[in-house]
Protein backbone atom coordinates (compact mmCIF):
# COMPACT_ATOMS: atom_id res chain seq x y z
CA UNK A 1 0.00 0.00 0.00
CA UNK A 2 0.95 3.49 -0.12
CA UNK A 3 0.47 5.26 2.93
CA UNK A 4 0.58 9.02 3.80
CA UNK A 5 1.47 9.36 7.46
CA UNK A 6 1.37 12.95 8.50
CA UNK A 7 1.68 15.42 11.51
CA UNK A 8 1.59 18.92 11.26
CA UNK A 9 1.92 19.85 15.28
CA UNK A 10 4.41 19.86 17.41
CA UNK A 11 6.91 17.08 16.29
CA UNK A 12 8.32 16.42 19.69
CA UNK A 13 8.17 13.74 22.85
CA UNK A 14 5.23 11.15 22.62
CA UNK A 15 3.44 12.12 19.97
CA UNK A 16 6.80 12.49 17.23
CA UNK A 17 7.70 8.56 18.65
CA UNK A 18 4.34 7.61 17.37
CA UNK A 19 4.05 8.70 14.09
CA UNK A 20 8.09 8.05 13.87
CA UNK A 21 6.70 3.98 14.77
CA UNK A 22 3.93 4.25 12.55
CA UNK A 23 6.63 4.95 9.39
CA UNK A 24 8.70 2.33 10.55
CA UNK A 25 6.15 -0.21 11.12
CA UNK A 26 4.72 0.52 7.86
CA UNK A 27 7.98 0.39 5.84
CA UNK A 28 9.69 -2.75 7.26
CA UNK A 29 6.07 -4.87 6.19
CA UNK A 30 6.69 -3.60 2.53
CA UNK A 31 4.53 -0.12 2.25
CA UNK A 32 5.54 2.61 0.71
CA UNK A 33 5.30 5.53 3.52
CA UNK A 34 5.42 9.06 2.33
CA UNK A 35 5.60 11.48 6.08
CA UNK A 36 4.27 14.48 5.40
CA UNK A 37 5.65 17.36 8.22
CA UNK A 38 5.85 20.91 9.37
CA UNK A 39 9.06 22.08 8.61
CA UNK A 40 8.86 23.95 11.76
CA UNK A 41 8.27 21.20 13.78
CA UNK A 42 10.11 18.23 12.62
CA UNK A 43 13.35 16.83 13.39
CA UNK A 44 14.38 14.79 9.95
CA UNK A 45 17.60 13.05 11.28
CA UNK A 46 15.25 10.26 12.80
CA UNK A 47 13.39 9.21 10.36
CA UNK A 48 13.34 5.64 9.92
CA UNK A 49 15.03 4.16 6.58
CA UNK A 50 12.82 4.32 3.64
CA UNK A 51 10.73 6.48 4.76
CA UNK A 52 10.47 9.53 2.37
CA UNK A 53 10.09 12.73 4.00
CA UNK A 54 7.48 15.46 2.51
CA UNK A 55 6.91 19.09 3.77
CA UNK A 56 4.09 21.06 3.95
CA UNK A 57 3.99 24.79 5.72
CA UNK A 58 0.53 25.00 7.96
CA UNK A 59 -0.34 27.82 10.90
CA UNK A 60 -3.94 26.35 11.61
CA UNK A 61 -6.42 23.89 10.59
CA UNK A 62 -7.52 25.71 7.90
CA UNK A 63 -4.03 27.38 6.03
CA UNK A 64 -5.43 27.58 2.38
CA UNK A 65 -1.61 26.95 1.23
CA UNK A 66 -0.86 23.74 3.46
CA UNK A 67 -4.64 22.29 2.12
CA UNK A 68 -3.24 23.21 -1.69
CA UNK A 69 0.46 21.76 -1.57
CA UNK A 70 -1.22 18.93 0.54
CA UNK A 71 -3.73 18.02 -2.68
CA UNK A 72 -0.50 18.05 -5.03
CA UNK A 73 1.21 15.45 -3.30
CA UNK A 74 -1.92 13.10 -2.45
CA UNK A 75 -2.27 14.03 -6.63
CA UNK A 76 1.54 12.74 -6.93
CA UNK A 77 2.07 9.86 -4.35
CA UNK A 78 -1.92 8.71 -5.18
CA UNK A 79 -2.01 7.06 -1.33
CA UNK A 80 -4.48 4.15 -0.66
CA UNK A 81 -4.27 5.60 2.51
CA UNK A 82 -3.51 8.77 4.95
CA UNK A 83 -3.19 8.70 8.48
CA UNK A 84 -3.05 12.03 10.09
CA UNK A 85 -2.42 12.35 13.73
CA UNK A 86 -3.89 15.41 15.93
CA UNK A 87 -6.89 17.66 14.71
CA UNK A 88 -4.41 19.78 12.92
CA UNK A 89 -3.40 17.33 10.43
CA UNK A 90 -6.89 15.78 10.13
CA UNK A 91 -8.00 19.10 8.96
CA UNK A 92 -5.79 19.83 6.84
CA UNK A 93 -5.38 16.70 5.08
CA UNK A 94 -9.41 15.52 4.94
CA UNK A 95 -9.78 18.85 2.85
CA UNK A 96 -6.50 18.26 0.53
CA UNK A 97 -8.05 14.24 -0.20
CA UNK A 98 -11.40 15.19 -1.31
CA UNK A 99 -12.36 11.59 -0.93
CA UNK A 100 -9.66 10.44 -2.71
CA UNK A 101 -7.75 8.13 0.25
CA UNK A 102 -9.64 7.58 3.28
CA UNK A 103 -8.17 9.38 6.79
CA UNK A 104 -7.30 7.53 9.88
CA UNK A 105 -7.34 9.80 12.59
CA UNK A 106 -4.71 9.41 15.49
CA UNK A 107 -5.60 11.56 18.28
CA UNK A 108 -2.92 11.91 20.89
CA UNK A 109 -5.29 14.14 23.60
CA UNK A 110 -8.67 14.71 24.52
CA UNK A 111 -8.96 17.80 22.18
CA UNK A 112 -11.10 15.38 19.89
CA UNK A 113 -13.55 17.66 18.05
CA UNK A 114 -11.53 18.36 14.82
CA UNK A 115 -10.94 14.24 14.84
CA UNK A 116 -14.88 13.79 13.72
CA UNK A 117 -13.88 14.71 10.15
CA UNK A 118 -12.07 11.50 9.85
CA UNK A 119 -13.02 8.65 8.39
CA UNK A 120 -11.42 6.58 10.92
CA UNK A 121 -9.35 6.62 14.43
CA UNK A 122 -6.59 4.72 16.15
CA UNK A 123 -8.15 5.54 19.32
CA UNK A 124 -5.24 5.10 21.82
CA UNK A 125 -7.63 4.88 24.85
CA UNK A 126 -11.21 3.74 26.07
CA UNK A 127 -11.62 7.66 27.05
CA UNK A 128 -10.77 9.17 23.67
CA UNK A 129 -12.90 6.60 22.17
CA UNK A 130 -15.98 7.56 24.60
CA UNK A 131 -15.64 11.35 23.61
CA UNK A 132 -15.15 10.61 19.78
CA UNK A 133 -18.73 8.67 20.38
CA UNK A 134 -20.24 12.37 21.85
CA UNK A 135 -20.35 13.83 18.31
CA UNK A 136 -23.38 13.14 16.05
CA UNK A 137 -21.36 12.83 12.96
CA UNK A 138 -18.31 10.29 13.72
CA UNK A 139 -17.01 7.40 11.48
CA UNK A 140 -18.46 3.95 12.18
CA UNK A 141 -14.96 1.98 12.20
CA UNK A 142 -12.68 2.29 15.46
CA UNK A 143 -9.48 0.61 17.01
CA UNK A 144 -8.90 0.74 20.30
CA UNK A 145 -5.56 -0.43 21.80
CA UNK A 146 -5.88 -3.75 23.34
CA UNK A 147 -3.54 -2.43 26.48
CA UNK A 148 -6.83 0.36 27.11
CA UNK A 149 -9.20 -2.07 26.74
CA UNK A 150 -11.70 -2.26 30.26
CA UNK A 151 -11.42 -6.42 31.22
CA UNK A 152 -15.46 -6.85 30.95
CA UNK A 153 -15.63 -4.79 27.69
CA UNK A 154 -17.20 -7.29 23.88
CA UNK A 155 -14.92 -5.68 21.81
CA UNK A 156 -13.16 -7.04 18.70
CA UNK A 157 -9.70 -7.53 20.04
CA UNK A 158 -6.89 -5.44 18.73
CA UNK A 159 -8.78 -4.97 14.97
CA UNK A 160 -10.88 -2.54 13.67
CA UNK A 161 -14.23 -2.82 14.05
CA UNK A 162 -17.93 -1.29 13.71
CA UNK A 163 -18.75 0.79 16.40
CA UNK A 164 -21.85 -1.03 19.13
Amino acid sequence: MRIVNTVFGDATGGRWRVVLDYARVLTERGHQVLLVLNPRAARVESLPWGVHPAWVRNSGHYGLFAIWRARRLIERFRPDAIIAHCGRSVGVMSRAARGRAPIIGVSHSNNVKRMVRANAYFNISTHIDGLVNVYPRHSELAYISQHDRDPGQDRHHGSIRPRQ
